[in-house]
């Protein structure tokens, strides 16, 4: 059994998963897109290049 999909402009493939258990995967690749991704002017790494440097407080999805 596999399970493929596109994210940070690679293809995964999952393999020996349940179909649920893959798309979680494939979910959790999309956070991490989404909150790292420097191609993407609304990710959390963006904006944080985008202060050029000014200190801030505030933290989205601490872990």
């Amino acid at each position: 059994m596999s399970y493929s999909f596109k994210a940070m402009n690679t293809t995964f493939n999952v393999y020996q998963l349940e179909t649920p258990v893959s798309q979680k995967v494939e979910s959790w690749c999309y956070l991490v897109e989404e909150t790292l991704s420097r191609f993407l002017p609304t990710s959390e790494l963006s904006q944080l290049n985008s202060l050029n440097g000014k200190i801030i407080s505030t933290v989205k999805n601490a872990v």
